[in-house]
Parts: C-alpha cells; structure tokens; sequence
C-alpha cells in the first residue's frame, strides 16, 4: 500500500496513477506512527546519523543496526528505527538467579538460555540480559544486494561452511532474494518464524494451545521471531509427506516447510540434489495445513480443489495458474513489470458475467456443510485492495533457481480474499466481496514460478455501479471509488444487528521503511480514532503470529465506513523477497486467510462470552 519512491530490497515499480490514488486514500491528514507496546520508535531527521540516534537513546550503533535489519549505516530521512524500551533488556543485581529474574520479567528460563547464550544459568551483577530475540536471532537471512557468504556468516555468528552445507549450497555463489536457513532446530524443535502463530505450531503437531504453553513456560500468546519451542510429545508425527511437484527445487521445499538443505536431505537419505515430479518426501509440518477440527465438518474436509461451478456454463480452463472460466490471460505468467490484460468488453456485460459465476461459487460452497455456526448473525464485508485497472504494486523477485519473477499485489491479495470468504461462510457468516471477477475464483499456481498475470478485469460487486458501463466504472485510486467500497459495505450492512458488521480490506504492503510483517490498520484522524476498530486490531494480532503490529492511520476506505469495525490489514510487505516468495505459493495463501478468520473468530467469541457474563 505504502507509496515510496526509493528502491527497495528488490526491484519495484510504481505508477504515477497508483501514487495519486494513495495520497488521496490518506488525505486529509495522517496520524503518526503508532508504538507497539514495548517499543520506541524514531523517526530519522535530516542530519542524524545511527552513532547521533544511538547516543539520544543510550543504546549502540550495533544494536541499532540489528533492531532494524540494517546494514552498514545508510538511513533516510523520514526512516521509522524501532528501539526496544528498557523492558526489553534487564540488568543483573546482587542475589538475581537466572529463574527468578525469568518469573518476574514473564520470560520462558528455556528462552533467556538462548538469546543470551547461557549455558550452566551462570549471571554476574551489572549484566545485560535481554528479555526477547532480537534480528540476530532469528532463523533465516535473505540476500540483499552486495552481501558476501562470509560477510552473512560473520553478522550472524557462524561459518561460510557451515552456511554452505545448511543451505547445499557449493562454492560461494548466492542471489539477491535467497533465503538462507541459519541454524538447524532438532526433530523436537519448532524454531518461531516471523508469521507464525502460537495455535497453528500447536494445532500443525497436534496438541493444544495450553500444553504448547506449559511445555515451553509460556503466560501468553505471544512469541517472536527466533524463539525455539519444544515440541516433544507431540501427538502427530513431527514429519508429513510432499510430493514434489514440477518446478520445485530443494532450497524452496525446505524453505516451505521452515527447515535446511540439510535436514531435508538427511530424513530422506538423498545423496545429492536430483528430485523429479512425484518424488516423495518426508519434511516437516507446514503451518497451516492440518487441523484437529473446530466444528460440525473438520477444515481438513472441506475440498478446496472441487470448489468449482456444477454448471456446464462454467467449464474450468485448466492452466498452470488457473482454473479460469470462460476466458483466460493470453500470457502463462507475468512476463514483465508494464505487462497487463484489459477486458474486450464493458463493465456491465463484464459484472454479469462475474455476478452469474459467484452466484454458480456460492451454491458449490452451501453444499460443502458447516465448519461451526459461531458467525451466524454477523456480515462480513471483504474488500480486495486494487483491482480493475489498478495493481497496486508489482514486484520483481527471484525463483528458486535465480530467475526474474513479476508479482502483482492485487491478483494474489484476491485470492486469499476468496479464500477467507469461503472461510467466513463456512462459519455461518453473510459475507459480501466487494468486488468480483468474471473469470475466475479459487486459483493455484504450478509450478510457483509461474505467477499470476495482471488482468484489468475486476468489477465492483454493484449492479448501479455498472449499469452505467462508463470507464469510471471500473475499479481504480481516487475518492470516488474508495467511496463506492464503503457505500458497497453499507449496502451489505443493511438488516444486520448493530455490533456485527466488520469490514475488512485486503493489501499488500512496499515499505522497506515498515517492519517484515503483518501490519493492521484502524481508522485515526486529527481528533478522532476509532476506538472500537482498535480493539478489533489489536485483538487479532494473536492470531497473525509472530511481529504483527497495529497502527491508526487516516485511511479513505475505513474513513466514514458504516462498519462497527473496520480495518485494514497489509497481509504482507512486498519489500522483502520472503514475502514476496511466500505469497506465491497457494498453501501460503491459504495460512493467510486462515490467520483472518481465526483472529475474527476468536474476537467474536471474547465478546459473546462478555455478553453472557452480564
């Protein structure tokens, strides 16, 4: 969502159109940053340099340096710095014990051992212990430009060679984007990455929230990047089985499934890289994908794959990153950053053809069953961000293998948006998209280096909107159309019962100046914020994993929005080659929308149990 014109980790374009359409989403004015609890944030003014910035908060240029994954000691005016407040460390007194100090600060003793490299719970007075991981704790480190294999090894304590045998990697040849696994966790392990949530790690190896807890002397929900969480016990295997599929490379399955080169190779006894089509293989739970249930049909059991239309009307074009229906992009995959689709007819034609084909998607849906009945009553409207003739971003990245691939924001943000659509009903909710497509609905990509293409052929989900067939129709930036969002909403709000009606809209971010997360957004002006939106924010950080963060913002789509409570949710920072990697693959994309959902199910069911407190 974030207009910046400077480059970023990868390359970036930006059109002018898009850059007027944001100014406009956050005009009139604009809160400031917004602290996370526990941090400081500063915001870099001309002439500051790190050592200046450092000595203003008593901390050092080094830790300056790994709080904001920055190297060397370029910073820009504008730039945002996160600086841990005094919490996050503690100084040892006379008489302190490592467990003690643990129990009062709400630290796993498990946890201080690791980050402060302790190993016989020895501590002096005068010691600086932190209370959390920081950047060098974590588990992997993406390539950016300029870096060296040594250069990565010496920042993060270890060796060129142990780099190269974790990450199979020969000689001394790596590419900007490339995801490199820093240290290997045990089979009884699970190392927290950032995005991963405490109940999915629980619910991936079959236990619960508490036991997860309990074995890990955990108070809360909260975990972070970095931290190692035992898993001994566990009621599922602590492997599952892949079947390689064409395109895929070593380096991205260990990468999916959160483990090395190496490990992957050792649990499945390959002498050497070779896989082939249909290969199986034993890696580690991927986050996300199993489930022990949460109603009458298990998530397990819903079947994704033949979420399709029954009508003849709609014969699915299989393609590798389909299916469509009707037509398909003339192009496999996104050739270029300037590459798009426009539609050969009108908005109207084009909305009856989309209205004809969800209409076709929602009967194939109401035939699957029931997950629960726990949003029955609520309306949900989900808004994918862009669409029509505006992408939002579109990224440039890496495959596996080092080549160029071209991501569009507003085609895979629509898919997770479908996904939790799905989701939502399934649940018992009325939930309304706020746009549609004519020809298509759920859609994978195989292999994932073939990516989604820019088609210019979304609509608004309105009959009055279109029946005007003029070119404003179409979805694009400016006023009037964030306006048609919100009258969208209020139009699906009608009838529902005050307190439930939620609006959601769907980005994803290009901030390199904003943190490798998921960020919420809720509505503040000048004088005004929304306190209940911010308790919804904040209430689904949980369910979002590890680093999500809130900010209020004065944003056009949840500015006057008739929602009781409305945010916007930047799903991931297309800055970053992970995330960008990350959202190419359909499993991702699914975990995405199941974090959504999870937190608005969990919110629903806090204020249900409130209300019968009373």
């Amino acid at each position: 969502m974030a207009c910046d014109h400077r480059r970023a980790r990868s390359t970036h374009r930006w059109t002018g159109a898009l850059c007027v359409a944001l100014m406009l989403l956050i005009a009139p004015w604009s809160s400031p940053a917004q602290e996370d609890a526990g941090v400081k944030v500063h915001v870099v003014k001309r002439g500051e340099t790190l050592t200046r910035i450092a000595g203003i908060h008593g901390v050092t240029v080094d830790e300056l340096r790994d709080w904001n994954g920055i190297d060397g000691s370029r910073i820009l005016v504008g730039q945002e710095l996160r600086i841990p407040a005094e919490l996050e460390y503690y100084r040892v007194k006379t008489g302190d014990t490592l467990g003690r100090i643990g129990r009062e600060q709400g630290v796993p003793l498990r946890l201080l051992r690791q980050i402060n490299h302790i190993e016989n719970d020895r501590i002096y007075p005068g010691q600086r212990l932190k209370l959390q991981p920081s950047h060098v704790d974590e588990v992997n480190h993406v390539v950016v430009a300029g870096e060296t294999l040594s250069e990565i090894a010496r920042g993060h304590s270890t060796t060129v060679s142990g780099l190269r045998e974790l990450n199979g990697i020969k000689g001394s040849r790596i590419f900007v984007g490339q995801n490199l696994r820093l240290r290997e966790a045990s089979s009884s392990t699970h190392i927290v990455q950032r995005g991963d949530a405490l109940w999915e790690i629980a619910r991936a190896y079959g236990l619960s929230v508490n036991e997860l807890r309990e074995m890990n002397q955990i108070t809360h929900d909260r975990i972070y990047p970095g931290q190692e969480l035992r898993i001994r016990g566990a009621r599922r295997p602590t492997l599952a089985n892949y079947s390689v599929r064409r395109g895929d490379t070593l380096g991205e399955i260990a990468q999916l499934h959160q483990m090395s080169v190496r490990e992957l190779k050792k649990v499945n006894e390959l002498r050497n890289d070779r896989i082939y089509p249909g290969l199986g293989l034993k890696v580690r739970p991927l986050l996300g994908d199993e489930s022990t249930g949460m109603g009458l049909l298990s998530p397990e059991e819903i079947p994704w794959a033949t979420l399709v239309p029954a009508s003849t009307r709609f014969r699915p074009i299989e393609v590798s990153t389909g299916p469509y229906y009707g037509t398909r992009p003339k192009a496999t995959t996104q050739p270029h950053d300037e590459y798009n689709e426009g539609s050969a007819i009108g908005p109207w034609k084009t909305w009856q053809r989309a209205e004809a084909l969800y209409a076709a998607f929602d009967e194939q849906i109401d035939q699957v069953g029931k997950l629960s009945h726990s949003l029955k009553g609520w309306s949900i409207v989900i808004d994918p961000g862009h669409g029509g003739v505006d992408p939002g971003t579109i990224v440039t990245s890496r495959g596996g293998n080092g080549e160029s691939l071209h991501v569009v924001e507003d085609e895979y943000v629509f898919d997770i948006a479908l996904r939790m659509y799905v989701l939502f009903r399934l649940h018992d909710a009325d939930v309304t998209l706020t746009l549609l497509s004519p020809n298509h609905l759920l859609r994978g990509n195989a292999p994932a280096t073939d990516t989604f293409v820019h088609e210019r052929n979304e609509v608004f989900n309105s009959r009055s909107i279109n029946q005007r067939n003029a070119a404003s129709s179409w979805p694009r930036g400016g006023k009037r159309a964030l306006g048609y969002r919100r009258t969208i909403a209020a139009d699906a709000f009608k009838g529902t019962r005050k307190g439930r009606r939620i609006f959601i809209s769907l980005h994803a971010d290009n901030s390199p100046r904003s943190p490798e997360a998921v960020t919420l957004f809720y509505h503040q002006g000048k004088k005004t914020v929304s306190r209940d939106s911010r308790q919804f924010a904040k209430a689904l950080l949980p369910a979002m994993g590890a680093g999500a963060r809130t900010r209020g913002f004065n944003l056009g789509v949840l500015r006057g929005n008739s929602a009781d409570v409305a945010v916007l949710i930047e799903i991931r920072n297309l800055a970053y080659p992970s995330q960008t990697w990350a959202l190419r693959y359909e499993k991702l994309r699914q975990r995405d929308a199941e974090k959504v959902v999870k937190g608005v199910l969990d919110w629903s069911a806090s204020r249900s149990a409130i209300a019968l407190s009373r």
